[in-house]
């Protein structure tokens, strides 16, 4: 996986998207290089491609090079600098989690920094997430059994975040969606009153925002609250909750503490974050 070309990783991103035939048909490889990674005007959504141009290149700025695409931009040059190419990627945790699934491997923080979708999709079982707040899981369960233009879910063969992308709405509109044990999508709308609610999945929009700006998701997690008092300013608040924050004794809200009848955080770590994240799971 380390010593994969850039040809090599746009292989597995299009055949992981597109058509699985494009592993093995170079036909296919190169006409779906030509239609969808170098045209400037491939027509396809941010959602199908797993690839937000705007977010990306609010990112990138100027120095970007006008003459590739931002989609060959990405795959050439814009992973190494540590960029994401969608909201619901989260450059951190994806390394955090390749390098602890890969003990041996090499360092990402040294000469070599691994394309982000070369993780996402290097499990064939797709158990692998693109951020600490979408559940694998919990979404696999919320589409269990169900069908999409009448193919049931299993039958497609789409990695679990692609497949939330490109069917969120039905979900949503059904009731159904369900992400995360940590992010109520219809607590978020409600919070956020956004006005995109039906053309923008709700994490999108979520991960989109200013971490200083950013709207609740879970009713029992404050975010500002959580930001200001233990100055988390770089990261998401609920992801530094559920893999740093519960922890170290970090409480959700004001009232957590006094709600779980704790009069301190004087508890074995192991205890203490069991029971502050069972507190803010989503019943």
């Amino acid at each position: 996986m380390d010593k994969m070309s850039t040809r090599d990783a746009i292989r597995v991103y299009l055949a992981e998207l597109i058509d699985k035939e494009i592993y093995v048909n170079n036909k296919m490889y190169e006409n779906a290089v030509s239609d969808i990674i170098d045209n400037h005007s491939n027509g396809y959504r941010p959602d199908y491609l797993f690839f937000d141009e705007d977010y990306y290149l609010s990112q990138r700025g100027t120095r970007f090079d006008t003459s590739e695409t931002p989609l060959r931009d990405f795959f050439e040059k814009g992973y190494k600098l540590g960029i994401s190419p969608h909201p619901l990627i989260d450059i951190d945790y994806v390394h955090k989690n390749y390098a602890s699934a890969n003990p041996h491997g090499r360092d990402y923080h040294a000469d070599h920094i691994m394309n982000p979708f070369l993780h996402i999709f290097s499990d064939t079982k797709n158990t692998a997430s693109a951020n600490a707040l979408f559940d694998i899981e919990v979404y696999r369960n919320c589409v269990e059994g169900l069908s999409f233009g009448g193919l049931p879910v299993e039958s497609m063969n789409l990695h679990p975040v692609v497949h939330y992308l490109r069917n969120w709405k039905t979900l949503h509109e059904r009731s159904r969606l369900a992400i995360s044990n940590y992010f109520d999508p219809i607590f978020y709308d409600l919070s956020s009153s956004r006005k995109d609610a039906s053309l923008t999945d709700p994490m999108s929009h979520y991960f989109r925002s200013s971490i200083a700006d950013r709207p609740d998701c879970n009713p029992k997690f404050h975010g500002n609250f959580y930001r200001i008092t233990y100055n988390v300013q770089d990261i998401d608040t609920l992801s530094h909750f559920l893999q740093y924050g519960a922890a170290k004794g970090f409480s959700p809200n004001p009232y957590a503490l006094n709600e779980l009848g704790l009069k301190s955080t004087m508890l074995a770590p192991n205890a203490l974050k069991e029971l502050l994240i069972d507190y803010t799971k989503i019943r």
